[in-house]
């Protein structure tokens, strides 16, 4: 994805944009230049903390949702625990067999 894609993403979201801006303001005080364009913000953070950050954004935002089905975290853990609970179960049966 173009960098000029990601801007136009983040203009539909306002809140996100806002955040983004205040995040990286904060951390270039020590350098003295303020950011003031999604596109600066972008290319100062750099593609994988910014897919960092907005992961951060999503758990932080899931953990405030009234139905924790719908938390993102939720959603990714419940299969792997599914998978773990069936993977327990086949081995806690193989040796339960192996006793007889």
């Amino acid at each position: 994805m173009e960098t000029s894609e990601i801007v136009q993403k983040f203009k539909k979201l306002p809140e996100t944009t806002l955040l983004l801006l205040r995040y990286m303001n904060l951390a270039s005080n020590d350098v003295g230049r303020e950011i003031t364009s999604i596109k600066h913000a972008i290319t100062m953070i750099g593609r994988r903390k910014l897919s960092d950050w907005l992961m951060l954004m999503i758990y932080s935002e899931g953990g405030s949702l009234k139905d924790p089905k719908s938390d993102p975290l939720y959603i990714l853990a419940s299969p792997r625990a599914k998978n773990t609970e069936n993977l327990l179960e086949k081995i806690w049966l193989k040796k339960q067999s192996s006793f007889r």
